[in-house]
């Protein structure tokens, strides 16, 4: 595949997952969020040959839960991009995150983060954005990224 070449892959679903290329590296993304606050926890593993890498991020002035799991995508793309990870299978337990990310139909609180992970995506040389069950999606330190945040910041 020459540098003009990509290959994008949009699926909705992925009921067989071993079924993609083995040669990527897969991305689970998580977000927990806080109205009264209006703060995320958003937590992403990237597994590779190499191994399993975890991240956290605490972002304040989220105003949705979606907008989190959003940024949570963002987020895990945009280390990825800098790690020079170049081929990524990337999965998340939102059907609205993966709806509004491979139809092109978003919602407007969708619309920067979109535009942001389209700009991330022409970085790869393969991508795939698939849903699949809360039960499949083990990242589960979006919400002790919440806990922590709570712990540390004193009230306002």
């Amino acid at each position: 595949m020459n540098s003009q070449e990509k290959k994008i892959t949009t699926a909705t679903q992925n009921p067989n997952p071993s079924s993609v290329a083995t040669n990527c590296s897969v991305v689970n993304r998580d977000a927990a969020w806080r109205a009264t606050n209006q703060t995320a926890g958003l937590g992403w593993t990237v597994k590779t040959l190499e191994g399993t890498a975890e991240f956290t991020l605490t972002a304040r002035f989220v105003g949705s839960a979606l907008s989190a799991e959003g940024l949570a995508m963002r987020e895990a793309l945009a280390r990825c991009k800098e790690r020079g990870l170049k081929r990524l299978r990337c999965e998340s337990d939102s059907a609205q995150l993966i709806k509004a990310l491979t139809s092109g139909e978003a919602q407007p609180e969708l619309y920067g983060i979109i535009s942001d992970v389209c700009r991330f995506s022409s970085y790869f040389d393969e991508i795939s954005f698939s849903w699949i069950s809360r039960e499949k999606n083990n990242v589960g330190q979006a919400k002790q990224c919440l806990v922590e945040e709570e712990v540390f910041v004193p009230g306002t």
